[in-house]
């Protein structure tokens, strides 16, 4: 991941400096979370996390054998489907408390399926069957999901933003609500066949037919898309967004930290992609 300028590797242990330490193989993974100011990765129901204050997130973290699939990463705080508990999604983390009403799931067997959680600024997302469901703060409404929503089952079905959720309807295309201070959930009227959607903290991207759309704040121009080559990813981070097109990885927005900088040497063989508040992840294949 990059930021100020520096690009790290995942060792058996954390995070490596690129600058000092040779490119380090990644682990098989399920998902790759970036939130606040934290990274968290779930690899065959092993979760680890790093990153700038860490110990919000990584120091009550669950055991290596804690069977957690799917994490998703917010405000100090992380989330991930636990398949070894009857709570059924299990969040840790100084704001953990603050993420009340998680709901108890049946989640069967099959990991490989599970839906997959987006966490916001202080709120949780999934998509469980076709009903979204949400919890954690709801000042604005952000974990009220719309009860005639009907969506399907996939990554990039559902997004928790700062204080937005946003969601792929099955019928009528893209719904979002809660906080829409900035526009962040006027959705626009032109999208073609909706496939992957994204919150950042005050802006909501969506990948379709056509391409990429951004809407809500621009004051970084964190929506003002550039030119891409058949992009297949987007993701809003908090006032910037990343997609991955045919020449690999493009950033824009805000740069104070240096999360749109990407790393000359990252390629185009993109195998998952995240942004956080102040910086970004890649996975390269």
């Amino acid at each position: 991941y990059w930021q100020n300028h520096h690009r790290y590797t995942l060792s058996s242990t954390g995070p490596v400096d690129g600058d000092t330490a040779g490119q380090v193989s990644l682990p098989s993974f399920d998902s790759l979370a970036a939130g606040f100011g934290n990274t968290c990765i779930s690899s065959r129901g092993q979760v680890q996390c790093w990153g700038n204050g860490a110990k919000s997130v990584d120091g009550d973290q669950p055991s290596a054998t804690s069977g957690i699939y799917q994490v998703a990463v917010g405000s100090n705080f992380a989330c991930g489907f636990d398949t070894t508990d009857t709570a059924g999604v299990s969040c840790w983390g100084d704001n953990a408390p603050l993420i009340k009403a998680s709901p108890s799931l049946s989640l069967g067997s099959n990991f490989d399926a599970l839906p997959t959680l987006s966490a916001g600024l202080g709120h949780v997302c999934y998509a469980l069957l076709t009903t979204v469901n949400c919890f954690g703060a709801n000042d604005y409404g952000q974990a009220t999901a719309p009860k005639s929503l009907q969506v399907s089952i996939g990554a990039g079905k559902v997004a928790a933003g700062g204080h937005h959720t946003c969601a792929i309807d099955m019928a009528i295309g893209v719904q979002c609500w809660g906080e829409n201070k900035y526009g962040q959930t006027d959705v626009p009227k032109d999208l073609k066949n909706p496939l992957g959607i994204t919150s950042g903290f005050g802006h909501s991207c969506v990948l379709d037919d056509v391409g990429v759309h951004c809407w809500g704040r621009n004051d970084e121009g964190q929506v003002s898309v550039p030119l891409l080559k058949n992009p297949r990813m987007v993701q809003a981070g908090g006032y910037h967004t990343c997609a991955v097109d045919d020449d690999g990885v493009h950033c824009w927005g805000d740069n104070s930290f240096g999360q749109i900088t990407v790393p000359n040497t990252l390629g185009s063989k993109i195998s998952s992609l995240a942004t956080g508040y102040l910086h970004t992840c890649a996975a390269v294949k």
